[in-house]
């Protein structure tokens, strides 16, 4: 015990010796004191409040409670282990990691390979090494987060709010300084085909990246949804920039960016309309699985 919270119990007595002592200064005191160590005013108004005096009979005295009859607990253990079912144990940190990485790159090699690499084949090497390596950078560390937030407890992950403007800042800034402006006679239709073909990668490496999730301990789906959308939509831009040969920075910065915050959005939307399913029902259908 320190001289500060000392001091502050030794003020707090004088003030009551000092005044009428009334039953909320007695529940007050009873939740740190025993009877005989309150204050003087304090044991004379237990003796002359009813209620008062029967709460201090009843805190030092448990062994007047009744014990539980058989029958309220028999009831009590078919209430806890009604829903109580075997589930597998979270893999580790490493492993949560590396799933979530397998899961992007082969979502990446998939896009790739059906939709072309027409835009690997335009892109420069420092082109390449700028806009590939930024890219795995933020996507490793939206994993990492990830990974954090299916297991509470660990070090704090970073608000989605922040990941949206460091990683908007830093896409935006990379995409300026790698490629140059010029304008385009079908800067809206290709522009949509491209966010259309982003949004439909993005959406569907989602998909794989809940799979993956489904059986973590997130406390907040919505904060969850969001990361993992980032890190969907940061997939999808990645296909893109492999897809896609149009380098025109315009293109790049209103057609392939934006699909990073949509996804981010979706995902954020998906997360609250799942932390709103009870979790009994959420969970319904994994008791299969060994300790």
């Amino acid at each position: 015990m320190n001289d500060r919270t000392v001091n502050d119990r030794t003020s707090n007595y004088r003030t009551l010796n000092d005044r009428d002592v009334n039953c909320r200064d007695i529940d007050q005191l009873l939740t740190a004191h025993r009877s005989a160590s309150l204050p003087a005013s304090a044991r004379q108004h237990l003796q002359v409040c009813e209620r008062c005096h029967a709460l201090v009979d009843l805190l030092e005295a448990p062994g007047l409670l009744p014990p539980p009859s058989p029958g309220q607990l028999d009831q009590a253990t078919h209430l806890l282990l009604t829903d109580l079912q075997p589930v597998k144990l979270l893999p580790g940190p490493a492993a949560q990691f590396g799933l979530l990485a397998a899961l992007t790159l082969a979502a990446l090699t998939v896009g790739g390979a059906i939709l072309g690499l027409r835009g690997w084949d335009a892109l420069q090497a420092g082109q390449r090494a700028g806009v590939f390596l930024v890219m795995a950078l933020i996507g490793t560390a939206l994993a990492i987060s990830l990974t954090r937030q299916m297991a509470p407890g660990g070090p704090p992950a970073v608000a989605p709010a922040a990941w949206a403007v460091v990683l908007g800042a830093a896409l935006a800034m990379l995409t300026l300084w790698l490629f140059e402006q010029r304008a385009e006679a079908e800067f809206l239709r290709t522009g949509l085909v491209c966010l259309e073909t982003g949004l439909t990668v993005a959406a569907l490496t989602g998909l794989l990246l809940a799979w993956a999730l489904r059986r973590g301990a997130m406390l907040s789906h919505g904060f969850s949804g969001s990361t993992a959308g980032a890190l969907a939509g940061l997939t999808a831009l990645a296909v893109l920039e492999l897809q896609c040969p149009n380098l025109n920075a315009a293109h790049i910065l209103a057609w392939h960016l934006p699909v990073v915050i949509f996804s981010s959005l979706g995902g954020l939307v998906a997360g609250l309309v799942i932390g709103l399913i009870p979790s009994q029902r959420r969970f319904r259908g994994r008791g299969d699985h060994g300790a």
